[in-house]
């Protein structure tokens, strides 16, 4: 067995990596249908925009925030699952879908 996993611990660390991949979104797929589901539609600004630039890639990644107002009058920030970052500036306007009772994440709408 020892030998086995020295042999191959490269082949299996990358189907943990692609497991753990695909459990997130799956995760995040399950939360949008929630979203979809049980939400409330609202609008929302948009408050911030995050980069996360990778230089082996040379690729960026974008987190857009949203601040909104929920159903009990409390102001929340939150950021925005599955967004086009590129496509919204600060300050935009945009129609949301969140879950009651669970924050972390929104839909932007259309």
């Amino acid at each position: 067995m020892k030998e086995f996993l020295a042999q191959n611990h490269q082949w299996i660390l990358g189907v943990l990596v692609v497991g753990i991949f695909l459990i997130q979104a799956a995760r995040v797929l399950k939360r949008m249908k929630e979203i979809e589901r049980d939400g409330v539609e609202t609008d929302g600004v948009v408050s911030r925009i995050d980069e996360t630039y990778d230089p082996d890639t040379q690729d960026s990644s974008y987190t857009v925030y949203v601040r909104y107002t929920d159903n009990k009058g409390q102001v929340r920030e939150s950021p925005a699952a599955l967004s086009d970052a590129p496509g919204y500036s600060q300050g935009d306007t945009v129609k949301i879908r969140y879950k009651p009772g669970a924050y972390d994440v929104v839909k932007i709408v259309g």
